[in-house]
């Protein structure tokens, strides 16, 4: 069962990546500008399915957070990250 929640965040991971293609290249502009080109259907359902995507990928991931054994060696390791992360 592990097995296929990986399969589907890796497509997850595709979407997403499509996603942000879409929405942070400035493609939006080009879709308003031309919005009967043969490529913009496509971009625009990629785009939905990114969202969905990125909602999906979340809940994968709190699965498989909730399903793991944190150790003490985790449990520093995460908290070093988050001792990096928030020096400022």
């Amino acid at each position: 069962m592990r097995f296929q929640f990986r399969i589907v965040s890796y497509y997850c991971y595709v979407f997403i990546v499509i996603n942000h293609y879409v929405v942070n290249s400035g493609l939006l502009i080009t879709i308003e500008n031309s919005p009967f080109s043969q490529k913009i259907p496509t971009l625009l359902v990629a785009g939905a399915f990114g969202k969905t995507a990125i909602n999906c990928f979340m809940m994968i991931t709190g699965y498989f957070m909730c399903t793991s054994k944190i150790t003490l060696k985790k449990y520093f390791i995460r908290l070093e990250i988050l001792l990096i992360i928030n020096v400022k």
